[in-house]
C-alpha cells in the first residue's frame, strides 16, 4: 500500500514538472512572437551601437535581448529615475538606462535614445524638447529636436521656468562685487554673459518682445532692451 502511495506522489511531481516546462515553453513562444510583432511593426527598434543587444520602443521602454549565459528569454529593463538639482530651484527628473557592451557599461538618457532612434534630425539640433513639459513622458509623439533658444522659448511659453530665480540673485551679487571692485560703484548686473546671449537669441530668433522677456525675468524693459541692443553685457566682467 505504501509503495502505491509513493508512486502516486512521484507521478504527481512529474506531472507538475512537465506542466511547468510546458508553460515555460508556451510563455517563451508568446513573448518571442510579441517581440517579433513589435519589431515588424516598427514600434520596437534596435538601439544604434547596441544592435542585437538592446532595443527601444516608441514610448521609451528598453528591451534586452536574451542572454544565453543566464537566460533563454529577453526582458524589459527597469529604468532608473535621475533627479538633477544642479543650479535649479526645482528638481529636473528624467529616466536613464545603463547599457552594457563588451564588458563596458554606459548610462544614457532614455528620451535621447528615443529621439535618436525614431526622429530625424536633418538640422543636427543638439537638444530635445518635451512638448508637454513633462520630462518623464518619453513617448516619441512628445519629443522634438531643438536648439537651446527653441528650448528656452518653449519653457517661457509654457511657464516651465521661474520668472526670477535665486541663481540670478546670486549672479547679481557676485557680478556686482566684481564690478564694484573695478569701478568703485555698485553694479545691478543680474545675468551672466551666457544668459544675456540667450536673451538676445530669444529676442532675435524667437521673435519675443523685450517686454515679454522682461516679465519672465522679473526685470525692467530697459534692462532687456539694453541687452538686446548691445548697450550692456557686451563683455564679461573679469
Amino acid at each position: 500500500m505504501s509503495t502505491y502511495v509513493i508512486n502516486i506522489k512521484v507521478v504527481q511531481k512529474m506531472f507538475l514538472v512537465l506542466l511547468y516546462i510546458y508553460n515555460f515553453i508556451r510563455e517563451t513562444q508568446m513573448i518571442n512572437q510579441t517581440i517579433t510583432n513589435l519589431f515588424e511593426s516598427g514600434y520596437l527598434k534596435d538601439i544604434s551601437g547596441y544592435e542585437k543587444l538592446y532595443a527601444i520602443t516608441e514610448d521609451g521602454r528598453i528591451w534586452s535581448y536574451p542572454k544565453r549565459v543566464n537566460s533563454f528569454n529577453g526582458a524589459w529593463m527597469k529604468l532608473q529615475l535621475f533627479i538633477n538639482m544642479k543650479k535649479r530651484n526645482k528638481p529636473h527628473k528624467q529616466y536613464t538606462i545603463f547599457l552594457n557592451k563588451n564588458g563596458r557599461g554606459k548610462r544614457f538618457q532614455v528620451h535621447r535614445i528615443v529621439a535618436q532612434t525614431f526622429i530625424l534630425n536633418p538640422e543636427n539640433k543638439p537638444q530635445i524638447n518635451h512638448l508637454d513639459g513633462n520630462s518623464l513622458n518619453n513617448n516619441v509623439s512628445n519629443l522634438e529636436w531643438s536648439t537651446q533658444t527653441e528650448n528656452m522659448e518653449h519653457a517661457m511659453r509654457t511657464g516651465l521656468i521661474d520668472s526670477h530665480s535665486g541663481l540670478q540673485d546670486q549672479t547679481r551679487s557676485d557680478n556686482g562685487k566684481k564690478t564694484g571692485a573695478i569701478n568703485g560703484m555698485k553694479s545691478r548686473r543680474m545675468f551672466t554673459m551666457t544668459e544675456a546671449d540667450c536673451i538676445r537669441k530669444i529676442h532675435e530668433v524667437g521673435k519675443k518682445s523685450c517686454r515679454a522677456i522682461a516679465r519672465v525675468y522679473n526685470c525692467s524693459n530697459k534692462t532687456i532692451s539694453n541687452i538686446c541692443n548691445y548697450k550692456s553685457y557686451i563683455k564679461e566682467i573679469t
